[in-house]
């Protein structure tokens, strides 16, 4: 009988209305059983727990959590755009975004074509190409060329010696300058033509620069003896006035580097002691002092004594 009283009582109550439902929607500013403290000390990485919209439900009961207008088109978040960007705050993942850029779905600037450079930017500031992040095609973004190396990201080559500027940072060239060495040859015809060094005037370091050998002596300016005489090519021609493209240049079949660096005798004359003998045939063939007329110093020029068949180390020779 008891039972039965109850039962009917609870029906009761139920049609008359005076029993709400049991789970109510609490607003972001409501506890949670599921995200409250201390019962939950994870409650605000729980799942749902956070409002990403900022519009005071929280998203697990939010039907669009990341729309502030939904399902409430009066809040605060969804009214207001604090950067004027076009995105409201309550969606705006960069709420401070810059005057005038432009801007994703997300409220964040945009650069499609990823090269650090905004859209905005590339087309009202720079004049470079928002979709390509290589606008002249040299090899360096456009982002790098105007802030790392303050090249003209519209022109793959700054100063127009035919190095694109990618080649010449690669290189280690002023890319603002066609002749980064300053030797009177272009940094693209060292690299491209001559294989010199761009950075080096002189790149075998002979003592003669890289233009010199190229345009004035005919010499190789990667090769610092061209005749392989063992004179270098600077010393040939600014110390012994001798001929860099001739190991010999009296003809007198001692090589320059011989006469200067072994025998004393004078690479521009054939015969230094004026004897009629050649420098060569008294130091290969006769035997005799090609610096001393009269080597045996008996009176006879060495000479006379080839003439007369003496010797001319010999001064009692017959």
């Amino acid at each position: 009988m008891t039972s039965n009283l109850v039962l009917f009582t609870f029906a009761l109550i139920l049609v008359s209305g005076i029993v709400t439902p049991a789970l109510a929607i609490p607003s972001s500013g409501e506890k949670d059983n599921a995200c409250s403290k201390p019962k939950n000390p994870n409650a605000e990485s729980a799942v749902g727990c956070g409002d990403a919209d900022n519009d005071g439900k929280l998203d697990r009961y939010d039907s669009a959590p990341n729309d502030a207008c939904i399902p409430d088109n009066t809040a605060a978040a969804c009214n207001s755009d604090s950067d004027n960007d076009g995105v409201l705050d309550g969606i705006d993942a960069c709420p401070n975004t810059p005057p005038w850029q432009y801007v994703d779905e997300t409220g964040c600037t945009l650069d499609t074509d990823g090269d650090g450079l905004s859209d905005y930017d590339e087309t009202i500031g720079y004049g470079t190409d928002p979709d390509n992040p290589d606008t002249d095609g040299d090899g360096l973004n456009d982002f790098v060329e105007i802030d790392q190396y303050r090249t003209n990201p519209r022109d793959a080559d700054s100063d127009d010696d035919g190095l694109s500027d990618g080649d010449e940072i690669r290189y280690g060239t002023d890319p603002f300058f066609y002749d980064t060495d300053r030797d009177g040859i272009s940094d693209y015809d060292e690299v491209t033509i001559h294989q010199t060094n761009p950075l080096s005037g002189d790149t075998d370091n002979d003592g003669l620069s890289d233009y010199d050998e190229l345009v004035g002596y005919g010499t190789e300016p990667l090769i610092a003896d061209t005749d392989g005489d063992t004179l270098s090519d600077g010393d040939e021609v600014n110390v012994h006035g001798t001929e860099p493209l001739i190991a010999d240049t009296d003809g007198d079949t001692l090589s320059d580097g011989d006469e200067v660096n072994v025998h004393g005798t004078e690479p521009l004359i054939a015969d230094t002691d004026g004897d009629t003998l050649s420098d060569g045939f008294e130091v290969n063939t006769f035997g005799s002092n090609p610096l001393n007329i009269d080597t045996d110093g008996d009176g006879l020029s060495d000479y006379d004594e080839r003439v007369y068949g003496t010797d001319p180390t010999d001064p009692n020779s017959p």
